[in-house]
């Protein structure tokens, strides 16, 4: 699945070459490209070799720098901008899409990145249909980018912040509402459930009609959680989803979005929301969870260690984990406020 598109500039996005022309013209097609991968919320970006301040100049002129976040403009190999845009988003190379006029710039990238999906500008149209297929599958991702900017603004204010990181979460004040799923949630937390990957302890994923089914299923609950701060509202940015017998629960699945990570949200979210779910189900002895392996999705299974599971049982690449539901308790993170239920 495609995340992010990293764009080449010369002869890509624009008719000939900024360093020896300045009077580029944007060819109108690929900017329709763009504009349709904007509307999916697919995080866009650049990697190219001109020189920053004129290339940045000129794509403001030509009033496109809207859509491209935290741009990658240098003398670099297209390669190892790429592999900055991959740790900056968090994005896994096997995310990205990478376009080029270049067959030399897209054979390097391919070598050395041979996870990332590259295409020529020429086959820009194997680009749009991949693009188009994920309109057919999540119908909620328009305001991706505006999402995608409010970390960018977070992370440029951390690095400009001179006192400790602690004292700058506080100054970010943020809150995080854990609420129970409601029927308007389900294209959100379908797009969750199948676009994060790294704070997802499954492999296999929900499809929708399973999910709708799951959320109207009275031994099931759904729990979701919001997340404000001085840089606007984000949405929702986890979900977990428990199944519950006679004297246990089952953490069916958990997922936290990856633009929030580093900032003690996620074990916040699912210690809260076990909270929660005793609160109502007070007879809940123990809360199992399975975790199955994956190249990227460590630290999910890290966070139930945190949270205090134990390791049961293994089999393969799947690891059966229990957590006495005693020994769930009220956590304090300071720099962070949670609410239960809708925040008024």
């Amino acid at each position: 699945m495609i995340k992010c598109i990293v764009w080449d500039l010369d002869d890509t996005v624009w008719d000939g070459t900024l360093k020896y022309n300045s009077d580029v013209r944007l060819k109108e097609d690929v900017v329709s490209t763009i504009k349709m991968a904007d509307e999916m919320g697919i995080i866009q970006t650049i990697a190219s070799r001109n020189d920053y301040s004129a290339a940045l100049y000129k794509i403001r002129e030509l009033k496109i720098d809207k859509f491209f976040i935290n741009p990658e403009i240098s003398d670099s190999s297209k390669a190892e901008s790429i592999k900055r845009i991959s740790v900056h988003f968090n994005i896994s190379p096997d995310s990205i899409a990478f376009v080029d006029d270049n067959d030399f710039e897209l054979y390097e990238v391919k070598r050395f990145l041979p996870e990332v999906k590259v295409f020529n500008i020429k086959d820009k149209l194997l680009l749009e249909e991949q693009i188009k297929s994920l309109s057919e599958t999540f119908p909620s991702l328009s305001n991706h980018r505006e999402l995608m900017e409010k970390r960018e603004k977070r992370l440029q204010a951390e690095k400009a912040f001179l006192g400790t990181r602690e004292e700058f979460l506080k100054e970010c004040c943020m809150t995080l509402t854990i609420r129970a799923y409601k029927d308007s949630d389900l294209n959100r937390v379908f797009e969750l459930v199948h676009r994060t990957n790294q704070m997802n302890n499954l492999h296999t994923r929900l499809d929708l009609n399973s999910l709708k089914e799951y959320a109207t299923d009275s031994s099931k609950a759904i729990f979701v959680c919001e997340l404000t701060d001085i840089f606007g509202e984000h949405g929702i940015v986890g979900v977990s989803m428990f199944s519950l017998n006679s004297e246990n629960a089952v953490l069916d699945l958990f997922c936290i979005s990856c633009r929030i990570e580093g900032r003690g949200i996620g074990t916040a979210f699912l210690n809260s929301a076990m909270l929660s779910l005793e609160k109502e189900k007070p007879y809940i002895k123990n809360i199992e969870c399975t975790y199955e392996k994956r190249e990227n999705n460590k630290p999910a299974y890290l966070l139930l260690k945190l949270l205090g599971f134990e390791t049961i049982e293994k089999s393969g690449k799947s690891f059966f984990l229990r957590l006495d539901a005693e020994k769930v308790k009220e956590m304090l993170i300071e720099w962070l406020k949670i609410i239960y239920g809708e925040n008024k």
